[in-house]
C-alpha cells in the first residue's frame, strides 16, 4: 500500500513539472517603433522595432524572434499576415531591429507583435499587438492651408481659431495632424485633446517644421462637431531664421479611415474663424528676454464649449504665405507635465508684495488662485533661481502678469505657453498672500520612459546622484537638452557631448536625441561646419564640441 502511495504520488509530481517545464520561460513585452510606444505618425517607412524580455528564470536569453506585421488587427497570424511574416530568425537582437515587410506608404497605420525563443529553443507566447503609424511624409500629403488671426494690438497674441463641421462617423479611426509654427493645444467639443503642453518640440524654422498627430476617434459625435486650435509664440518669434511676422500660424487636417483608406475629412483654410484667447507673450525669446505671459482675465473664454464660442464674435482667419520647407512628424514624445510642487514658506515683502520658496529649483508652469481681487487689478508674477548675495529677491528678470476681471468667482492665473526655471515666486499688488497650497508649480519635461534608479549606503553618494537625476529632468523638454532655462534655453552641442553617457544610462533618451540630432543636421552649414547650438536662432560657431576649450590646460595641444 505504501509503495502504491509513492508510485501514484511521483507519477504526479512527474506530471505537474513536465506540464509547468512546458510553459514559456521568456515573456515579450514593452514593444516600441523607433523607441517610442504605438507612436501615431513616424517620418520614415522603414522603422526599427524593438522590446523588452521578462524571464522566469535566470540565465535565459533569446535565441531567435518572429515579427507579424498586419494592416489589421485580425490578420495578425502566421497565415494571414499581409505585410509582413519574418519567419524564424535565429538573432538575439530584441532592440532596433529593421522592419523588411512590405513597402508602407504615407498615412499608412498597421499593428504587429512578436515571439520569441530561449537558449533551448523554447518559444514564447505571442506579446500583446502594438501599433504604429506613417505621418504625412510629402507635400502633396497636405491639403490644409497656414492659417492665422489678423491681431490689431501691439502685442503677440496667442489666438483661438475655431471651426464648426459636420462629421458622419463613417470611418474606423480619425487623425488630426497638426503643423503649428508655435506651440498648439488642441479642443474638441470643449475639451482638451491629450495632456501635452509647449507642443510641438524644438526645429530650425528655416529647414524645418514638426507636426504632431493625435488620435480623436473616440472625441468626434455624430452629427455636429467643433475644434478649437490655440497657438502660442514659442521660438516662431519676428526675427528669427524662418520665422514670417505676425505668428503664430498653423494648418491641420482630419484623415478618416473608411473602406481600408484614409480620406481627408477637414482642413484649416479661410473658412475657419479667429479671435483673441486674452492670453499675450511678453518676451522676445532672445537670451535674457524670455519674458512671459499676460492673462488678461476678462478676455479668457470661461469653457471652449459650442454654446460659449457661440456667443461671442469672431473674425475670419487670415491665410499666411509660408516659405517651402521640410515638414516631417515629430520622432519625440512630447512634454509633459510631470510632478507638482507647493512652496514651502512665504513671507511679506512690503505691504503688498509676497515671496515664496519652493524649496528647489524647478522648470515648468505656475498655477496660481488668488484671493478676491478687483476688476482690473493687475498681479505682477516674478521669478528667480537664487537671492542675491543679501538674500533679497532678483526681481524684474521673469514675469507673469494677471489682469483681474473682478468676478466673484475664484481667479486662476496658469500659465500655457512659456515656462519658467525658478525657485522663488514673487507676487506685487496683492494686498491678501495666497495659501501654500493656493500655489502649484509644475515640473515639465518630455515624456521619456525607462527611468533608472540608484541607490547605496553612501548617503553623499545618493544625494550627487539624486542631483544629477534631477537636474537632468528640468533641462530635458522640447525634444533637446536646454544649457540654462531661464537664460538661453539654446541645445549647446558641448552640454549634450558631456552629459549622454549620464543621462542615456539614466533615461531611455533616444527619441529626444534622435529629434536633436535632426536638428543638428538642419543646422549643418554648406561647408560642413556646425554651430554651437542646435537649432540656432542666433548666429553662433565654433562646432558642437566648444566645452573642450574649457578643458585646455596652457600649453597642452586639443
Amino acid at each position: 500500500m505504501k509503495t502504491s502511495i509513492i508510485y501514484w504520488v511521483s507519477i504526479f509530481l512527474l506530471t505537474v513539472l513536465g506540464a509547468c517545464s512546458s510553459h514559456p520561460t521568456l515573456i515579450v513585452k514593452e514593444l516600441q517603433c523607433e523607441k517610442l510606444i504605438n507612436p501615431l505618425a513616424i517620418d520614415h517607412t522603414k522603422p526599427y522595432l524593438s522590446w523588452q524580455l521578462e524571464a522566469k528564470d535566470n540565465g535565459l536569453c533569446q535565441s531567435a524572434y518572429q515579427i507579424l506585421v498586419a494592416t489589421d488587427e485580425d490578420l495578425l497570424t502566421e497565415e494571414k499576415a499581409d505585410l509582413w511574416n519574418s519567419g524564424k530568425v535565429e538573432s538575439p537582437e530584441s532592440a532596433w531591429v529593421l522592419y523588411q515587410g512590405n513597402e508602407l506608404a504615407s498615412k499608412e497605420f498597421v499593428y504587429w507583435k512578436v515571439r520569441v525563443w530561449d537558449g533551448n529553443d523554447k518559444a514564447s507566447d505571442w506579446s500583446e499587438t502594438a501599433c504604429f503609424g506613417i505621418g504625412l511624409l510629402h507635400p502633396s500629403d497636405w491639403k490644409a492651408s497656414y492659417i492665422g488671426s489678423d491681431t490689431l494690438s501691439g502685442k503677440p497674441q496667442s489666438p483661438l481659431l475655431w471651426k464648426h463641421f459636420q462629421w458622419n462617423q463613417k470611418g474606423t479611426k480619425a487623425f488630426l495632424h497638426v503643423n503649428s509654427l508655435g506651440y498648439h493645444e488642441v479642443y474638441l467639443n470643449g475639451k482638451k485633446v491629450g495632456d501635452a503642453v509647449l507642443t510641438p518640440a524644438v526645429s530650425q524654422f528655416d529647414k524645418r517644421s514638426l507636426s504632431v498627430t493625435y488620435d480623436v476617434t473616440g472625441l468626434l459625435e455624430k452629427g455636429e462637431n467643433d475644434f478649437v486650435l490655440w497657438l502660442g509664440k514659442g521660438w516662431y518669434q519676428d526675427g528669427l531664421p524662418g520665422v514670417v511676422n505676425g505668428g503664430p500660424f498653423v494648418r491641420a487636417q482630419l484623415e478618416e479611415f473608411e473602406n481600408g483608406e484614409w480620406r481627408t475629412s477637414l482642413i484649416t483654410d479661410s473658412t475657419w474663424k479667429t479671435r483673441e484667447s486674452g492670453y499675450a507673450s511678453t518676451g522676445t525669446w532672445r537670451p535674457w528676454q524670455f519674458g512671459g505671459e499676460e492673462i488678461s482675465a476678462d478676455r479668457v473664454l470661461p469653457a471652449l464649449d459650442r454654446k460659449i464660442l457661440n456667443s461671442v464674435d469672431w473674425n475670419a482667419a487670415v491665410l499666411a504665405d509660408i516659405p517651402l520647407h521640410k515638414v516631417s512628424p515629430q520622432m519625440a514624445e512630447l512634454n509633459g507635465i510631470r510632478e507638482h510642487l507647493h512652496p514651502l514658506t512665504c513671507k511679506a515683502s512690503g505691504d503688498s508684495a509676497w515671496i515664496y520658496d519652493l524649496g528647489t529649483n524647478l522648470t515648468g508652469w505656475t498655477k496660481i488662485q488668488f484671493p478676491p481681487l478687483e476688476k482690473g487689478q493687475k498681479i505682477r508674477i516674478s521669478y528667480c533661481d537664487f537671492l542675491d548675495d543679501k538674500g533679497e529677491f532678483r526681481d524684474h528678470l521673469y514675469e507673469d502678469y494677471y489682469i483681474a476681471s473682478g468676478a466673484d468667482s475664484a481667479e486662476v492665473f496658469s500659465n500655457k505657453f512659456n515656462y519658467h526655471a525658478y525657485r522663488y515666486l514673487k507676487l506685487t499688488n496683492l494686498k491678501e498672500a495666497p495659501a501654500l497650497s493656493a500655489i502649484t508649480a509644475s515640473l515639465v519635461h518630455t515624456n521619456y520612459s525607462g527611468e533608472s534608479f540608484f541607490a547605496c549606503s553612501d548617503k553623499d553618494l545618493n544625494a550627487i546622484h539624486d542631483m544629477i537625476h534631477y537636474t537632468l529632468r528640468c533641462l530635458t523638454l522640447g525634444g533637446y537638452m536646454v544649457d540654462c532655462p531661464q537664460i538661453e534655453r539654446l541645445g549647446y552641442g558641448g552640454d549634450g557631448n558631456a552629459s549622454t553617457p549620464t543621462v542615456q544610462t539614466m533615461f531611455n533618451l533616444s527619441p529626444l536625441y534622435m529629434n536633436w540630432m535632426q536638428s543638428w543636421a538642419d543646422c549643418m552649414r554648406e561647408d560642413g561646419s556646425l554651430p554651437h547650438t542646435a537649432p540656432n536662432p542666433y548666429a553662433a560657431g565654433g562646432g558642437p564640441f566648444w566645452w573642450v576649450l574649457l578643458l585646455r590646460l596652457p600649453g597642452r595641444p586639443i
